[in-house]
């Protein structure tokens, strides 16, 4: 006769659950046989993993069978089977089909955000349903999910410890992003992977070269990186956008400042260059500001600082003018190349005042001496010096924009003396005329 399982084992089950099972006797004809045996001993066959079985595994035959329950394997592993063996030699035993028992890793400490290149700590563990800890030999190696950028270093490979715990000290993520999993697997393929809540790792940009205060005109310059925790360059490829934030020049509509809103650069092994970057228009305490839209795991940077500058100039201004004689002065905003700046719109004030050695003051500038500049021009018609003055110093100043310099030039207003009466004729000497 042979031994046979006529319930089997369920193919799956969680680590620590219980399940039934039967043996029957039969004949060689596959016939219940009720003889020849008296019980039936079950356990774990040799081809099956390291493990063991508990509960009550021999149970006397009753009516040539016997029905098995609250049988645990308190092992995780694949392709078990139980060996069912007679106190009767000339019974045959019997192998059940394969079943698998699993167990289900969890992340008992996982990061929630982190920096790039700077060590972190995760501990997992391995749990019976009745919370207890796992505790046989079995390894664990953490690696970050497919989905995710970048590598995760350390020593990524760990054994359980006697308490349980599978400890990692010291693991870290070299490229920055949001949203990162870890993944946890085991060599022993009935423990079930586990992957830890999400977490983003950070880097920040700085600016390792700052724009430079300059005349309007001349090309504004930066350099950006991408800089790890300990300062150094993370070597990421990606899309760095300078912004220019509107606090840093309350009065740049007023002063022709132009700007794009976003100037995009790309960031090559975490290094972007930018040589020329299109702002023009004088300004003073003027920022930069770098972001990377498509990944908010880099932090932004502000740059130092920095102003963009300009000068009045007169043109064709006249030497010598006549006092109280209506002129037309005209002053532009210049640039670093002598350029008109057509598209500056700052208010221009005009005054004069005498040289401080002269002996004359109290000359004074009439009619319209404060317009809005167009394009670069101010145009100022109908202004004339209420009386002669020499060694004048004429000042072309901006009033809403300290970033456009003055400028001066010397002009005198003549004035004649004229004979409003003389003599008719001879005069004798020593008479009155």
């Amino acid at each position: 006769g042979a031994l046979a399982f006529t319930t089997p084992p369920p193919s799956q089950m969680f680590m620590g659950a219980t399940f039934c099972t039967a043996v029957q006797v039969h004949d060689d004809w596959g016939r219940r046989f009720a003889g020849g045996a008296t019980a039936i001993t079950l356990q774990l066959d040799e081809a099956s993993p390291h493990g063991r079985l508990e509960g009550n595994n021999s149970i006397r035959l009753e009516r040539s069978e016997a029905l098995f329950g609250s049988l645990m394997v308190p092992h995780a592993g694949r392709q078990f089977r139980l060996k069912a063996t007679t106190d009767n030699e000339a019974i045959a035993p019997a192998v059940s089909p394969p079943f698998d028992v699993t167990a289900k890793m969890y992340f008992e400490q996982s990061p929630t955000k982190v920096n790039v290149s700077e060590s972190f700590a995760v501990r997992l563990c391995t749990k019976y349903p009745d919370g207890t800890r796992y505790k046989d030999q079995y390894d664990v190696t953490l690696r970050l999910a497919k989905e995710c950028r970048g590598a995760l270093l350390g020593d990524l490979t760990q054994m359980v410890d006697a308490d349980g715990w599978v400890m990692f000290p010291a693991v870290c993520v070299d490229t920055p992003g949001s949203g990162f999993t870890l993944e946890a697997i085991s060599s022993n393929t009935g423990m079930l992977p586990a992957t830890s809540h999400k977490f983003d790792a950070i880097a920040n940009f700085v600016f390792l070269q700052n724009p430079q205060t300059h005349v309007a005109g001349a090309p504004t310059g930066a350099t950006v990186a991408v800089h790890d925790v300990h300062g150094k360059v993370v070597p990421v490829n990606a899309e760095v956008s300078l912004s220019l934030p509107a606090a840093a020049s309350p009065s740049s509509e007023d002063s022709g400042l132009v700007w794009p809103g976003l100037f995009a650069a790309q960031v090559v092994n975490g290094i972007a260059e930018c040589p020329d970057i299109p702002l023009s228009g004088p300004a003073l305490g003027l920022t930069l500001q770098a972001t990377c839209p498509a990944n908010a795991a880099i932090q932004p940077a502000t740059s130092s600082p920095f102003d963009r500058t300009a000068r009045l100039a007169f043109r064709e201004l006249p030497a010598v003018v006549e006092a109280q004689s209506e002129l037309t002065v005209e002053v532009v905003v210049r640039d670093c190349n002598d350029e008109i700046m057509v598209l500056a719109t700052p208010q221009v004030h005009l005054q004069i005042r005498d040289d401080p050695d002269a002996a004359f003051t109290g000359v004074q500038l009439c009619g319209q001496v404060t317009v809005q500049a167009v394009r670069g021009r101010a145009l100022f018609s109908g202004v004339y010096f209420n009386t002669a003055v020499h060694k004048g110093l004429l000042t072309a100043r901006c009033v809403d924009n300290a970033a456009i310099s003055p400028v001066t030039q010397g002009i005198d207003a003549r004035a004649y003396l004229r004979f409003a009466t003389q003599p008719q004729g001879p005069v004798d000497v020593n008479s009155p005329f």
